[in-house]
């Protein structure tokens, strides 16, 4: 059922191969449904003679521009398939739409034609509104999920990196003040420091990237069931 139902939301051309996204194993955890596991903080090298101030350049990822991401369809895809309603409703609607899809006909009369198949069996352009209506609220709590998940992960992985980049930059600035014999913790504070900032910009760029993943598929998804209301309200009378 899961599969059917994906089906009529995703287009599958075949063409991708299955990534580790793609799996459908329940998560463990909601940050763990949602967010990808943290890093945690390097161990401090063995200082070495004659200490050298690292460069502060840090790559940072780019690349975070949101995109509709299968590991988060699945997951959205699953809610919907548990809140599923009984009868004939918006989903057995829109799976009518997909089966007449293939045929040469207009999108009104496609609306339509579903239309009267659930018709009999009780469906009114009403019920079905309502019941694409209750999806979108489904949708809407896994949003509050992710949000609160993101929220979570975001206060571990990149404030407390932050606060502790910020109290290793004190901790450098009074080190040099102090006697030679403290030039070896200097240089270990010094490449911590960079360490930990290279991980504080990575995470906050894969979370931005986890975020708009998350955003468009999530935009992606109810905007087809909006614009499904709207030709319904347009088309079913």
């Amino acid at each position: 059922m899961f599969d059917k139902l994906k089906n009529l939301f995703v287009e599958d051309d075949g063409k991708d191969e299955p990534s580790k996204d793609n799996q459908k194993d329940a998560p463990k955890s909601r940050e763990e449904k949602f967010v990808a596991p943290s890093t945690s903080t390097p161990k401090p090298t063995a200082p070495t003679p004659t200490p050298k101030v690292p460069d502060s350049t840090v790559n940072t990822p780019t690349n975070t521009a949101g995109a509709v991401n299968d590991k988060f369809m699945n997951v959205l895809i699953k809610a919907i398939n548990d809140q599923d309603l009984p009868s004939f409703d918006y989903l057995e609607f829109k799976e009518s739409l997909k089966s007449l899809s293939k045929m040469q006909m207009d999108e009104q009369t496609r609306f339509q034609s579903a239309f009267a198949v659930g018709k009999t069996m009780g469906a009114t352009p009403q019920k079905l509104i309502d019941a694409a209506n209750f999806y979108i609220k489904v949708l809407g709590d896994e949003d509050a999920k992710f949000q609160q998940a993101l929220m979570n992960r975001q206060s571990t992985q990149v404030d407390g990196g932050k606060r502790e980049l910020a109290q290793l930059e004190k901790n450098i600035q009074a080190r040099k003040k102090q006697i030679e014999d403290l030039n070896k913790q200097i240089e270990l504070d010094l490449k911590k420091r960079e360490e930990l900032k290279q991980q504080v910009q990575n995470a906050s760029g894969k979370m931005s990237k986890t975020k708009n993943d998350f955003t468009v598929t999530y935009n992606h998804l109810v905007g087809q069931i909006r614009a499904d209301i709207e030709k319904m309200k347009r088309y079913l009378k």
